[in-house]
């Protein structure tokens, strides 16, 4: 049992976590959103594949209009796929094999295994941010969302947390397998790849991210992703 179908939402737009009991797949095929689970965050621009498996809490906030293209399956149909969330590399595979099934439902036996393989195989996007589980870093994690220009160090951020740095670097470490400066950099990315897919300029999107000029946020990408972020977010 699957269903292949558009969706548009021309509003800004929040969801908080849910449960559904069918694994999806979705492609952008215009605008960005941050895609959320209980462990990560992602930003989700044009071309990229997103599978979900049923049973998982999840997410989005977008900041304006999004649209692209959807799989919803039944979990009998899904053996064998990981238990946790993929976001895969740009490929323009990924939109037109899932149109094709809104139009042509019985190519559904020849494209699904295709899909299963790229699900199991395919590369994945490194625009992601682990998500802290624990009281105090959830706070931390909690206050630079929604202001990841607050200029606060580790030292600073460890007396606001009542916790030494030593023991702050070493849990975030645990949970998310990163350090605060990197983590905070993603964090950054993120926010500004955000803003730029909605509409802001690259020097807006960068200093309300917190970089000191659009030529640094532009740099920080280009050594985290391997593009500058005009290309990444054109899903190339």
């Amino acid at each position: 049992m699957f269903r292949a179908y558009e969706f548009r939402r021309e509003r800004p737009a929040e969801e908080p976590l849910a449960r559904h009991g069918e694994a999806q797949l979705f492609v952008l095929g215009e605008g960005a959103i941050r895609f959320l689970t209980p462990s990560h965050t992602w930003i989700m621009t044009p071309g990229r594949l997103c599978w979900l498996p049923s049973g998982l809490d999840h997410g989005f906030v977008s900041h304006g209009a999004v649209a692209g293209v959807s799989l919803k399956l039944a979990p009998d149909l899904c053996g064998g796929l990981p238990g946790d969330v993929r976001v895969l590399a740009s490929d323009p595979f990924f939109e037109l094999a899932l149109r094709r099934l809104i139009v042509r439902p019985a190519d559904f036996d020849g494209l699904w295994p295709v899909l299963r393989r790229a699900i199991a195989e395919a590369p994945q996007d490194r625009l992601s941010l682990p998500a802290p589980r624990c009281g105090p870093l959830i706070r931390l994690s909690q206050d630079l969302m929604r202001d990841p220009a607050d200029p606060r160090n580790l030292d600073q951020w460890a007396r606001t947390l009542g916790l030494s740095p030593r023991t702050l670097m070493r849990r975030l470490k645990i949970e998310t397998g990163l350090s605060f400066a990197v983590w905070r950099q993603r964090l950054r990315l993120i926010h500004a790849l955000t803003a730029m897919q909605s509409g802001a300029s690259a020097t807006t999107a960068a200093l309300d991210a917190g970089f000191a000029s659009a030529s640094a946020f532009s740099t920080a990408f280009r050594k985290h992703m391997g593009v500058a972020p005009t290309v990444y977010l054109k899903g190339q």
